[in-house]
């Protein structure tokens, strides 16, 4: 486009002479000036192309302002939901100390076709779509009775540090060659990782599908979402902080709650999800931490019975909805003096919501 109005103004000059019968020989000039302007389009051309690779670059590699406002976007929302959740009897306290975490049900975690897709980049054992609306079904029902809802994702940038690609043809420190779903070291820890597919990877167009997003609904009035992995260098399994120890916006969030408490479904289980308990219960020891296991998906049957095990060792505490008797609260939730779910979802009415939903078949 800009040659060719450069072009079109030096035809206009060049006619505009000849009208006027110039007698300068201007000709060959032009000519000249054509040239010149050639070379100086190509190199403006190869420029704005480096310019815009550049930028992109910098894009899908956030820096600290970016994580930073990540951080900040979440404690603002919990600022402004805690004004809206203060409990108006010493009874319903409980109910209102209590939050569900739902790990990383993402688009690329999932088996269930979307589009023209027919999984996600890395998808966890029986996420199929029965088991995406279960969970959905589970999160409305107790978003309905007031719950406090926390999505956790995993928002990592190109290039990641847990992705093979980073490290195709590589070997670590130990002489190991890099491989996919297999232990590599990182350098900038040390520490051994698993290396994945590329997943969940920053989003910075309009084109959908994408594997970021979340599959279940989220309310931007009641929920709050907090995002993991953006550090480029670093692994973040679990909700709360990444491999250094940097935390996300959970903690915080949560402590400007007041919630005590937590319920935890998702993916998956062998990883996200049992570190995310881990952390829960040590080092920031919540006072009840349940995992709904028949609402969690593993990356490895095997892997996943052992994260289980480990967490119930470590103090969590196990339901599976599918077992659960009539008396659903002191039958399946509560073994102990400590009545946790006080208030609505100790009444009969969201009992009978519970047990009339699909989950319970998984």
């Amino acid at each position: 486009m800009l040659h060719r109005s450069i072009g079109t103004i030096l035809l206009i000059i060049l006619g505009v002479a000849t009208a006027h019968g110039a007698t300068y020989d201007i000709a060959s000039s032009l000519g000249d000036l054509s040239t010149q302007l050639d070379l100086l389009t190509e190199q403006l051309l190869t420029f704005s192309k480096d310019i815009t690779e550049n930028v992109a670059e910098e894009l899908e590699r956030p820096s600290e302002e970016v994580v930073k406002s990540s951080y900040e976007k979440t404690i603002k929302q919990a600022r402004s939901l805690s004004v809206h959740r203060i409990p108006t009897t010493r009874s319903s306290l409980p109910f209102y100390e209590t939050a569900v975490i739902v790990v990383d049900i993402q688009r690329d975690f999932v088996n269930q076709p979307f589009g023209d897709q027919t999984a996600g980049s890395l998808p966890a054992n029986g996420t199929t779509e029965a088991y995406t609306k279960a969970a959905e079904k589970f999160v409305e029902t107790l978003r309905h009775e007031g719950y406090l809802i926390v999505f956790t994702a995993d928002n990592h940038p190109q290039g990641h540090v847990s992705f093979f690609s980073r490290w195709k043809g590589q070997t670590d420190k130990n002489g190991r060659a890099a491989e996919l779903y297999k232990m590599f070291t990182n350098p900038f820890t040390g520490k051994d990782q698993k290396l994945w597919p590329d997943h969940c990877v920053q989003r910075f167009s309009n084109v959908k599908p994408e594997g970021v997003d979340l599959m279940l609904s989220f309310s931007k009035k009641n929920d709050l979402l907090v995002q993991k992995g953006m550090d480029l260098n670093y692994e973040s399994y679990s909700g709360f902080e990444n491999e250094l120890g940097k935390p996300t916006a959970m903690k915080e969030a949560l402590q400007i709650l007041g919630i005590k408490n937590l319920i935890v479904i998702g993916v998956a289980t062998d990883f996200c999800v049992q570190q995310t308990v881990l952390d829960a219960l040590t080092p920031f020891r919540y006072d009840h931490v349940y995992v709904v296991t028949n609402l969690c998906r593993g990356v490895n049957e095997n892997d996943s019975l052992m994260a289980l095990m480990k967490m119930k060792s470590e103090g969590a505490q196990l339901i599976d909805l599918k077992d659960a008797p009539e008396d659903y609260v002191t039958g399946a939730l509560l073994r102990d003096k400590n009545e946790l779910f006080v208030g609505s979802w100790h009444t009969n009415e969201i009992t009978k919501k519970l047990m009339s939903q699909d989950f319970f078949s998984l």
